[in-house]
């Protein structure tokens, strides 16, 4: 694989900030591809809010694993697999309070998948990788939350709301809903420095492999404490739970 790219920028005003990239790929396995992409940001003075959008294409060639197998013995190679390739956008509007020291955004993004690979079970209990025939769309929302309310605290916080599918429903692995938040604590600008941080991931469904049926996920949620502290400038001992 040799990729060449070319990239254009441009900042005007200090207010509108665009760029444009394209990209061609020569494969030895597959065919050559072309992608681009195209993003714009406009800070409207004196008002704390930034307008933003990207749209761009992606390809990606099969896997080691989805052209050979993870076991030879029982997979059969596909000789007519071709890369996924994907079309996606969004847009969104960010607006900063407070002397910067809140920043929130909102974001609604979509994107869809042709040629999405997937395993093939075999009644001969062989495997497969194959393309799917219809398209796999997602599109959401996206929240986002910065605050720094003092030198030494800095809040980080997100919300997800996604929908995924393909043409035999819901897609798999992409939960609806998924958020977090962190939080850091310089303590009195000392040394020491304390982390907390909290994932939710909201319910999905996934394969069951004992049974080849969709079977429901449960929703999780993921607590991390941590601490760290400044030996010295350039030496810093921290633990994480």
């Amino acid at each position: 694989l040799n990729g060449f790219g070319l990239q254009y920028r441009a900042e005007i005003a200090s207010q509108l900030y665009l760029s444009a990239t394209i990209r061609r790929d020569q494969n030895d396995s597959f065919e050559d591809a072309d992608t681009w992409s195209a993003s714009a940001s406009w800070i409207i003075p004196d008002s704390g809010t930034r307008l933003h959008g990207s749209i761009g294409t992606g390809l990606t060639n099969p896997t080691f694993i989805e052209q050979f197998g993870f076991d030879p013995s029982t997979f059969i190679g596909n000789p007519d697999l071709v890369p996924e390739e994907a079309l996606g956008w969004d847009t969104g509007i960010e607006q900063t309070l407070f002397d910067g020291k809140l920043v929130l955004d909102a974001t609604y993004f979509t994107s869809t998948l042709d040629n999405e690979i997937f395993t093939a079970f075999l009644p001969t209990f062989e495997t497969m990788a194959m393309n799917a025939t219809g398209e796999s769309d997602r599109s959401g929302w996206e929240f986002t939350l910065l605050a720094d309310p003092t030198e030494d605290i800095s809040l980080y916080g997100s919300y997800t709301q996604l929908d995924a599918s393909e043409p035999s429903g819901v897609e798999i692995r992409r939960p609806e809903r998924l958020a977090s938040l962190d939080a850091s604590w310089r303590v009195f600008g000392g040394p020491l420095q304390l982390n907390l941080g909290v994932s939710y991931t909201g319910e999905s469904v996934d394969t069951d492999f004992g049974t080849f049926a969709r079977t429901p996920v449960d929703a999780y949620t993921l607590v991390r404490i941590g601490a760290s502290y400044k030996l010295t400038d350039t030496v810093e001992l921290y633990g994480r739970i």
